[in-house]
């Protein structure tokens, strides 16, 4: 059981031309090809039969020995091969080329995310604290308006109390006879 990028090695060629290859020849036939690969359900495997139809519609590229002539013209042009690969230090995933630049991801840091925590819940104190000093200071005034709205009540009903009082006293000088005799 071979997976598409196993096709593409064997034809010299891309996976995406693979796939191609490989729809064409269900077109002509009218059948899918592949069955699903148990240990990973993203991928598909073809038999060794269904390969071999794939590469008959592949196009034949005759692949040639290039002349010594050839190989010493192209060593004048580029020069002699003085490039050595050096392998990433760290790889996050794996590379589907070889030619290809691993990604670089930043590290993450682990003191700045603490101080910015830090200073999250040192904003969040502050904020707090200002609340509970503003929550206060509307209490405290609204209990001196309510101190003065029950002094004034009183006073008002001291005021009423002694009026009243004033008024009895007075009906009552009135309404005694006199003892002249």
């Amino acid at each position: 059981m071979y997976s598409t990028a196993d096709i593409a090695k064997r034809l010299g060629c891309t996976t995406q031309a693979v796939n191609k290859y490989r729809r064409k020849v269900e077109k002509q036939i009218g059948k899918r090809f592949g069955t699903p690969d148990p240990s990973d359900g993203r991928r598909t495997l073809y038999s060794e039969n269904e390969v071999s139809q794939i590469a008959e519609m592949a196009p034949k590229i005759p692949v040639t020995e290039a002349s010594e002539e050839d190989c010493i013209d192209a060593e004048l042009i580029d020069g002699p091969d003085t490039y050595t690969p050096i392998a990433p230090e760290r790889i996050s995933l794996g590379l589907r080329h070889a030619t290809l630049p691993p990604a670089h991801r930043g590290d993450f840091d682990l003191a700045a995310a603490e101080q910015a925590i830090a200073d999250v819940e040192a904003h969040t104190a502050r904020t707090a604290q200002r609340g509970d000093v503003l929550l206060s200071e509307f209490a405290v005034t609204e209990m001196l308006e309510a101190v003065a709205d029950i002094k004034q009540t009183v006073a008002t009903m001291k005021a009423n109390a002694l009026g009243d009082a004033t008024v009895t006293l007075g009906k009552q000088t009135e309404n005694r006879p006199s003892s002249s005799g």
